[in-house]
This record gives C-alpha cells, structure tokens and sequence, in this order.
C-alpha cells in the first residue's frame, strides 16, 4: 500500500511540475517592453484607448491628445482651436464625435466632420 501512495504522490508531483513550468514559459515575452509616459513623450499618462494597426503603429488614446507609437518615437496629435487639419477633440477614448483622416505621406490631419459612431 505505502508503496501505490509514494508511486501516487510522485504522479502528482511530475503533473504539477509540468503544469508549472508549461505556464512559465508560456508567459515570458519575446524581448524587453519599453515604459512609454510623458517623461518619453505620450502626451499623458492616463490613457483611454489604445490600438494597433495593419502597419504597426501603436495609437494611444489619452484625455490630453493622440499618441502614435513607432517602435521609437511618439508623435503626438492635439486639437488646435479653428484649425481643421488638427484633431477635433484633445479627449480621445472609443466612443468618438469627430473623424479625422491623415496623410501617410505627410502626417497632416484633415477633419472630415462631426459624426456619431452607432452605440
């Protein structure tokens, strides 16, 4: 009988080892993850939104602009009063009133009015 339980316990042990370190590795990241805040220029800390699209670029979402994200560098889009080539709004989260396209080549915005997205 001791001997079923210590071949039982062994058992167990191997499962838990196996189920430990599957999730272990399963878990580490594929190289270093880079902090982004105001001190490396996200135009806020808070961020409300976040995305990434078909060619890469990271968009951050903030109460205070619109961060694109590189890999390097942040590029920061702000609302400027009267000014259409600007974002329609600082608050950026996922429910939005404003579309604004840009230009791939140039980086400029240009607003293509107010619109509602459906709830």
């Amino acid at each position: 009988m001791a001997h079923d339980d210590m071949l039982h316990a062994r058992i167990i042990l191997v499962i838990s080892m196996i189920c430990f370190f599957s999730c272990q590795s399963y878990g580490q990241r594929n190289g270093p993850v880079k902090e982004l805040n105001i001190e490396n220029g996200l135009s806020q800390n808070s961020v409300t939104t976040i995305t990434k699209d078909k060619y890469g670029f990271m968009w951050i979402g903030t109460m205070n602009g619109l961060n694109r994200y590189d890999g390097y560098d942040v590029t920061v889009y702000k609302n400027k009063f009267n000014d259409s080539s600007t974002i329609t709004n600082n608050f950026i989260s996922c429910r939005y009133s404003g579309l604004v396209a840009l230009n791939k080549v140039t980086h400029e915005l240009r607003s293509l009015g107010e619109r509602s997205m459906p709830r």
